[in-house]
């Protein structure tokens, strides 16, 4: 038999109530063991008793430990032994004693079998050398068998109260647990919304801030005026979409950033768009991208009206990612943009021709790419059926991502 772990000071620990009956039972056995109505026990029998009575005695005191298991021992053996000697007197010294070994879990199952068995014996020898007769034989041992089925009740009592403090803890750990896990999620969540805004609206302004210092070089300053223009409002947007990000951590029925739902996004003109709808988010990033000096031909029509909003943030991101990684990492190359609907799902493709010395060092969704990573997690998360894959193919590097067009997400 496996039984949990149980140290003695939590299952044995006596109270003071329990201490006091002990103690008055002691008192109340020696005193009548010294003052006898009958008999008088013989010296031995006297003093076996007397070492059964104050094992006793230190036992009810004692709190947990060794010693404590040494005194029981000793009082429910003396007190066997004693038995014969002071007419059963010293019956009580073993029940008591064999009902609180039995009862502490704390003490093995081969313990408690063998201390019974060695109490038993004692108790038949003794009272077959005194000579005593079936009557008696039944009173002792009918003693000694209602100590141990009370000892068991309350040692399951005692292990059924221990398994439900293991199983609190393993509660209070799992719930623990579940909460820091939460924490990494939504602190994982907050780097991929920040870097996602950051990376869009920071590499913008940093394109627009080197083509106004090369126009200022060349003396065309309402040109480099109009493109420090565009620059602060790309900083003012990109603040925007961070509170945004931020904000939307704690609702996640919150609406699209704005640099994927359009607004504040740039149009063809470079101009903000304030009729820009969430339907044509995927619009606007292609404007936005066109604005900024860069070229892309689109295929196919790019509206996302009817999906979910999660499913809007994570095509939405992972357009704005290759957008992104375009400009970064092949700012001369052509960018194709694919969209279609098909077997119920809306799949978009973007294709950059990379440059020889860009093709070999372009992340993949399998390096440490933070907005790559982010975009795989974003679509993982819907678990819907949604997928998305990013790296080279021949001489491009595509970005493919698909979602459905039905369902819940």
């Amino acid at each position: 038999m496996i039984e949990p772990m149980h140290t003695e000071e939590t299952e044995s620990r006596p109270g003071r109530a329990r201490v006091t009956l002990n103690l008055a039972a002691v008192l109340i056995v020696t005193v009548w063991l010294l003052y006898p109505r009958g008999v008088r026990p013989d010296l031995l029998g006297l003093i076996v008793g007397l070492v059964a009575l104050a094992a006793w005695a230190g036992w009810a005191i004692v709190r947990a430990g060794r010693p404590r298991t040494a005194l029981l021992v000793i009082a429910a053996l003396a007190g066997a032994a004693a038995v014969g000697g002071t007419d059963a007197l010293l019956i009580s010294a073993v029940i008591a004693a064999v009902i609180s070994f039995v009862a502490t879990p704390g003490h093995r199952m081969w313990s408690v079998v063998a201390l019974v068995a060695v109490v038993a014996a004692v108790l038949g020898v003794e009272s077959l050398m005194d000579h005593r007769d079936a009557p008696f034989l039944l009173s002792v041992f009918g003693g000694l068998v209602l100590a141990v089925l009370v000892g068991v009740t309350r040692r399951q009592g005692r292990l059924a109260e221990s398994r439900e403090r293991e199983l609190l803890a393993r509660a209070l750990d799992a719930e623990r647990e579940s909460a820091r896990a939460a924490l990494l999620a939504d602190r994982t969540a907050a780097a991929r919304d920040i870097h996602d805004v950051l990376a869009h609206s920071l590499g913008g302004l940093v394109i627009q801030l080197d083509a106004a210092e090369a126009l200022l070089e060349a003396g065309q300053i309402d040109s480099a005026t109009q493109r420090v223009v565009q620059a602060r409002r790309l900083a003012v947007d990109g603040l925007a979409d961070a509170r945004r990000a931020v904000s939307a951590l704690r609702d996640e029925g919150a609406s699209l950033p704005r640099a994927a739902s359009g607004v504040g996004a740039l149009a063809d003109g470079g101009t903000p768009d304030p009729d820009a709808s969430a339907d044509d988010a995927l619009g606007v990033l292609v404007a936005t991208h066109r604005s900024l000096g860069f070229t892309a031909v689109v295929d196919g029509e790019l509206g996302v009206g009817g999906l979910s909003t999660a499913r809007r943030v994570a095509l939405g991101r992972a357009v704005q990612e290759a957008l992104s990684n375009a400009r970064r990492h092949a700012p001369e190359s052509l960018v194709r943009i694919r969209s279609t609907r098909a077997d119920g799902f809306l799949s978009v493709s973007i294709a950059t021709a990379l440059p020889a010395s860009s093709l070999h060092s372009a992340p993949t969704a399998t390096e440490h790419g933070h907005g790559l990573i982010g975009m795989r997690e974003r679509f993982t998360k819907l678990g819907d059926g949604s997928t998305v894959s990013a790296g080279p193919i021949c001489d491009d590097f595509v970005v493919e991502a698909s979602v459905p067009l039905s369902g819940v997400s």
